[in-house]
């Protein structure tokens, strides 16, 4: 009996001490620890704020019993290596016997650290964080069992406060931009000053940086208008003495005389404006998500980092204080510290007795504003046409307008100026117009006057006039006609303005011209001289020879005149070569206006080619002329276009100076090009044409020849649009380069 009731309380003891194990088990089980590092200290309101929200959020959302330790690493005031030791150590000595379910960063300080020390201080612990800057730590790569939030970046919240600020009190003119010593604010700082160039232009910038918070205290405390201080962070002063951002931010914006805006949620209450900021509570509650993501179970390499948004938010208090219009505030932004004005508790009856009075003011306003309407449109009149007068009488130009009969119905003030005459003197005699143009230009006149009435659009010509005290001025003439709605024809409106200081620099300007391509010509003759001394030299050489032997003959005794008659033909023939060499050379030397006239261009391009026979024979350069017999003439001055042909020849042989001489081989095409041009061809097989400069080569003082002016594909270009044509090179797809140009066909009734 006694045996059995001992088993029977045997079985009962076991069954409790296995049942309180099994509790003792799942409460074990259930309850998950979770250790918060802070990069900060306890008194910073921004990042205390995300912890009491995320705190918050992981309490009421989470169904096992959670365990939290809160560690304030203070990093921002104390980051050297000593102090992080004894943080480790410390850390260690706490929690040498737990392994979290999880650990929360709050700040990349606290995630570096804890990246640097996770396999023996943490015990790989899945870590989730939460980052106020846009890029992760290099250390993030080591842990894949890490995920977080992350901000947009202090990028984005200065270029928003900025802009905001900046739009929320237009007539700010000057931007003080504050910021300490410390590693966090100096790269604050760096973003900001970034941000302001484009803003430097229309606003003054004062960068209040290397000072004690003494002196920035003192330094805001100045009277100040059309300001604005942009706070970005001061951890440090120049004397070493260590803040909390936003207990230095109260400091300032108490003494400031201008409103202050600020990038951290924790400043909204510590005498900033506001700003687009960093809103601790959501931060929290969306850092609380993801950790609650991981307590149930999920794997951090399986849940994405995420970006959060910041928020505009701002002070109510300062907002009044500073007179900024509450609807300019952003849509969507949080206003905290407001306070209900009269307006808010009886809006809906102030808003009926309103509309009440309103409308019985539109009534009466309706019968005032029919009588308005009827005096403003009588002052419009009168104001639309003195203003009209005036823009017309003011005008720097002889402005003029002749009715269809002639006569002028408006001159404007400034034709005493340009003419001499005056307005008087032009209605009196309205033909007092034509008769003061030159002789010379009025055939001109007549045609575009002509013309005038018949066209749409503007034209306009260019012709010379003698003034009243004798003088020529040059004056160009637009003008249009004037019609109705209807397109009955009223006259001609006109405009006359003065331009003979331009038409003396484009004279001016063309004899420098004219003179250069001469200089140019002589220039290339002179690189030609010993080649021509080569040439004339032959011809004489064979004269003198041929009048020896003629002498020889004459005085010997047996007296051969049909030998002396061949050899006076001989020299006849070498005069005549040598008389050719010069006439073409006295020709190229002359200096004269351009001049067209028909010509064939092949005969042109053949005289050149004599002429130049001797350079490209010592050069080892073959000559191969490939033109056309039967193109037209074309319009054109033969001495500028045979300078152009000799200078693409010596350019030609040049660029074919250092190439092997089998290959060297210099072409002259001409061909028809679009009916109404003849396109000139001068292909060589040099170096070619750099690609990058092909374009360049036309332009003045460009040259790739040692000691060469760059002037004298300048000049052909130059010559060549004097032409009507057109100058340009290209490489070949094998070897070298051609360059190309056209010549207007002449057309037989041209005069």
């Amino acid at each position: 009996m006694m045996r059995a009731a001992y088993i029977v309380y045997l079985f009962i003891f076991i069954t409790i001490v296995f049942s309180n194990t099994l509790a003792i088990s799942a409460d074990a089980k259930e309850s998950q620890r979770v250790l918060i590092l802070r990069f900060d200290n306890s008194f910073a309101p921004g990042p205390s704020k995300t912890q009491t929200h995320l705190v918050k959020t992981l309490q009421e959302k989470s169904s096992p019993k959670i365990l939290i330790d809160v560690e304030y690493l203070d990093l921002t005031r104390y980051n050297d290596e000593q102090h992080q030791k004894n943080l480790i150590d410390l850390l260690e000595h706490k929690y040498s016997t737990v392994k979290f379910d999880l650990i929360i960063t709050i700040g990349s300080l606290a995630l570096e650290m804890v990246l640097a020390h996770d396999a023996d201080l943490f015990r790989r612990s899945p870590v989730v964080f939460c980052l106020f800057q846009p890029n992760l730590p290099e250390t993030y790569k080591k842990n894949p069992d890490t995920t977080g939030l992350i901000a947009k970046g202090y990028h984005n919240s200065i270029q928003e406060t900025l802009e905001l600020s900046l739009e929320l009190q237009p007539k700010v003119e000057n931007v003080i931009v504050i910021a300490g010593v410390d590693k966090w604010s100096r790269n604050l700082l760096k973003i900001a000053k970034e941000i302001s160039r484009p803003y430097e232009k229309q606003y003054r910038f004062s960068w209040l940086t290397d000072m004690t918070m003494d002196e920035l205290i003192e330094t805001v405390s100045t009277p100040m208008e059309k300001t604005i201080i942009l706070y970005l962070s001061v951890i440090k002063d120049t004397a070493g003495n260590k803040y909390i951002p936003v207990h230095a931010c109260r400091m300032i914006a108490q003494a400031a005389k201008a409103p202050v805006y600020a990038l951290w949620s924790g400043t909204i209450g510590a005498g900033a404006i506001g700003g687009y900021v960093l809103s601790g509570e959501k931060i929290g509650e969306q850092t609380a998500d993801m950790c609650l993501k991981i307590l149930n179970g999920e794997k951090p390499s399986n849940i994405p980092i995420e970006r959060y948004e910041d928020a505009y938010m701002f002070d109510w208090r300062q907002v009044k204080r500073w007179s900024i219009p509450e609807d300019r505030l952003p849509p969507g932004s949080i206003v905290k510290f407001k306070e209900f004005t009269v307006w808010d508790r009886y809006k809906g009856r102030i808003i009926s007795a309103f509309a009440l009075i309103l409308f019985q003011a539109l009534i009466i306003s309706y019968l005032v504003y029919q009588r308005r309407i009827r005096r403003k449109n009588e002052k419009d009149l009168l104001q639309a046409e003195l203003r009209y007068r005036t823009v017309a009488d003011f005008t720097y130009d002889w402005e003029y307008w002749q009715n269809t009969d002639g006569a002028l119905q408006y001159v404007s003030p400034s034709c005493e100026r340009i003419s001499g005459y005056t307005i008087q003197e032009f209605k009196t005699a309205p033909s007092l117009f034509k008769d003061i143009i030159l002789p010379e230009d009025r055939e001109i006149w007549d045609i575009h006057d002509h013309k005038s009435a018949e066209n749409e659009e503007p034209s306009g010509i260019q012709f010379r006039i003698k003034r009243k005290d004798g003088q020529i001025r040059w004056i160009e003439n637009v003008c249009q006609p004037v019609k109705t709605n209807q397109g009955d024809h009223l006259g001609i409106r006109g405009s006359n303005r003065d331009i003979t200081e331009r038409k003396l620099a484009e004279i001016n300007a063309q004899k420098h011209r004219e003179e250069l391509t001469y200089i140019s010509r002589v220039t290339t003759l002179g690189e030609l001289s010993a080649s021509m001394a080569h040439e004339l030299n032959q011809p004489l050489a064979a004269i003198l020879n041929n009048a020896n032997a003629a002498m020889k003959f004459i005085s010997g005794d047996r007296k051969d005149l049909d030998e002396v008659n061949e050899i006076l033909n001989d020299i006849i023939k070498d005069d005549r070569r040598a008389s050719g060499i010069i006439k073409k050379l006295r020709t190229l030397m002359s200096k004269k206006e351009m001049e067209l006239s028909p010509l064939n261009l092949n005969e042109i391009i053949w005289g050149v080619a004599k002429l130049t026979d001797r350079e490209t024979s010592v050069r080892d350069v073959p000559l191969i002329l490939e033109l056309d017999d039967d193109l037209p003439h074309v319009k054109g001055d033969a001495i500028h276009l045979e300078q152009i042909i000799l200078n693409l020849i010596l350019n030609g042989t040049e660029a074919m100076v250092t190439i092997d001489r089998q290959f060297r081989k210099l072409r002259i095409c001409t061909t028809e090009h679009d009916r109404d041009f003849i396109k000139v061809s001068v292909e060589d097989k040099g170096t070619g044409i750099d690609e990058a400069h092909i374009n360049s080569i036309f332009e003045t003082f460009y040259t790739t020849k040692p000691g060469g002016m760059g002037m004298g594909l300048s000049i052909c270009r130059s010559i060549i649009e004097a032409h009507g044509g057109r100058l340009w090179a290209e490489n070949n797809p094998d070897q070298g380069a051609t360059v190309y140009f056209t010549v207007p066909v002449f057309m037989g009734d041209e005069a």
